[in-house]
C-alpha cells in the first residue's frame, strides 16, 4: 500500500492529477454497459444533461449540453455542445465532472462521475474572435467531450442516498 502523501491527495482531489484507473470512492462497483446504455437512453430521450464543473479552488459551475452518446469502447460517453467559456476554462484546469440526466417531468435519472479525457473543438464559428473569447461573451467554439465514467449514481430531485447503480 502506498504510504499517505496530503501533497499529492490534493492535487488529485484538484484535478491536478489524473484518476488512478479503479481507484475512485471508497465502495467502487464494477458499471455495467446496461446501465450505461439505459443513462445514455435517457439523456437522448430528453434531449438535455446538466453538467456540473469546479475551477481549481473549487468553484462551481452548472452548464447544460446535449445527449450523450456511447463511445465504442463501452465505458466512455462523447457529448458536444457550445459551451461557455467558464465550463471550458474549468475543465482546462480540473478535469472532473458529474452529469446528470432528469428528463421534465420524470422522478428519477441517472448521475455519471468522471474525468473528461478529451476535449476537441468541433466546429468554430465563422470569424473567430480571440478578443471576443477573452471577455467571455458567446462561445465561439462547439465542443467534443469524452469522459471515462467513473461512477453512476441514481438520482432524483428530492432527498436520496447516492447509492452507486
Amino acid at each position: 500500500m502506498t504510504p499517505y502523501n496530503p501533497k499529492r491527495f490534493f492535487r488529485r482531489l484538484l484535478g491536478l492529477i489524473p484518476p488512478a484507473k479503479g481507484k475512485i470512492g471508497v465502495r467502487k462497483r464494477m458499471i455495467t454497459s446496461e446501465t450505461l446504455e439505459r443513462a445514455v437512453s435517457l439523456s437522448q430521450a430528453s434531449g438535455r444533461i446538466y453538467m456540473a464543473t469546479a475551477d481549481r479552488g473549487g468553484m462551481p459551475h452548472v452548464a447544460s449540453a446535449g445527449p450523450l452518446n456511447l463511445h465504442s469502447d463501452q465505458k466512455r460517453v462523447v457529448f458536444e455542445a457550445w459551451f461557455c467559456p467558464r465550463t471550458v476554462a474549468n475543465l482546462e484546469v480540473n478535469r472532473w465532472m458529474a452529469l446528470v440526466i432528469l428528463p421534465p417531468g420524470k422522478d428519477i435519472g441517472y448521475q455519471l462521475v468522471g474525468w473528461i479525457e478529451e476535449l476537441e473543438d468541433v466546429l468554430l464559428m465563422d470569424g473567430f474572435d480571440p478578443q471576443l473569447e477573452a471577455r467571455r461573451s458567446v462561445p465561439q467554439a462547439k465542443k467534443r467531450l469524452t469522459m471515462r465514467v467513473d461512477k453512476i449514481i441514481g438520482f432524483r430531485p428530492e432527498a436520496h442516498t447516492d447509492e452507486l447503480l
